[in-house]
């Protein structure tokens, strides 16, 4: 059942650790829709996003979260930061095939389309509803606020 999932995610992995994206976030909140475009880095020790076009880079690297415009410090407050570090750990765990690991968090369901849905378990289910992940290497989060995050990978970084 889960194999065709694990497949999916070997094929957006395609053995590189660096991938250009495009990204939609969407806020209920402020009914507000931001597109981007980036590039996200998979290291042994860690995730890097970079945004070239707000000259913003958010790292998670050895247990450290840092983010940066304009080359200064941002502060994040705890939410902030949790939500963040969070995240990127979902992105390493899909990246990095943690088949144990997406398993002891997520619920999996397989769609007949090919699709999958993660549902979170336990303390993920503070900050999110669900992920679907397509086969166009397409991921979707869907956040208990009813804000959402869609990333769709473009390419691999040369």
């Amino acid at each position: 059942m889960l194999k065709t999932f694990f497949l999916l995610l070997i094929s957006l992995s395609l053995f590189g650790k660096g991938y250009r994206f495009s990204e939609i976030r969407y806020s209920d909140a402020l009914d507000l829709e931001k597109k981007q475009n980036g590039i996200i880095e998979f290291l042994p020790n860690g995730v890097s996003v970079l945004y070239p076009e707000s000259n913003t880079t958010i790292s998670y690297i050895d247990a450290d979260l840092l983010y940066t415009k304009n080359k200064k410090k941002i502060p994040l407050d705890a939410i902030q930061s949790a939500q963040i570090i969070q995240y990127f750990e979902i992105l390493d765990m899909i990246h990095t095939h943690d088949k144990e690991q997406l398993k002891e968090m997520f619920f999996v369901k397989k769609l007949p389309n090919g699709n999958s849905v993660l549902f979170p378990k336990e303390e993920l289910e503070e900050f999110i509803s669900k992920i679907e992940i397509d086969q166009s290497k397409t991921v979707r989060i869907y956040m208990k606020n009813k804000d959402r995050i869609t990333i769709k990978i473009d390419e691999k970084v040369q």
